[in-house]
């Protein structure tokens, strides 16, 4: 009779354990710059897609983000990663064409 309860107040509690999408996006990626040639991809932990590069001033740079999947198939090597600091949207520049990729929380894009 209280198991269906306990199962209930266990899930409410957890719910309110994590913080939004929204406000990590604002904290942690919002700040972040990329701009750097992509010179290869891996994922990490299955979740993580890793793209990494090299910049400007020859420095290595990493992109590493959970849900990016799309972009991390469409990457490939002499592509250009790009995101000013300041936003959330993120673009992969090939030689042909450019891909907007959104911050997404639940499938919906926030800017």
């Amino acid at each position: 009779m209280y198991k269906p309860f306990i199962v209930l107040s266990t899930l409410l509690l957890c719910q309110g354990c994590g913080e939004s999408c929204a406000t990590f996006a604002n904290r942690e990626y919002r700040p972040v710059e990329y701009n750097f040639v992509v010179r290869d991809k891996h994922t990490e932990e299955i979740r993580y897609n890793v793209i990494e590069g090299t910049n400007t001033k020859g420095k290595t740079e990493i992109f590493r983000q959970a849900g990016f999947d799309k972009m991390y198939d469409l990457a490939a090597p002499g592509d250009t990663l790009r995101k000013k600091a300041g936003d959330l949207t993120t673009y992969l520049i090939k030689k042909d064409r450019i891909f907007k990729f959104p911050y997404q929380c639940g499938g919906v894009s926030i800017y």
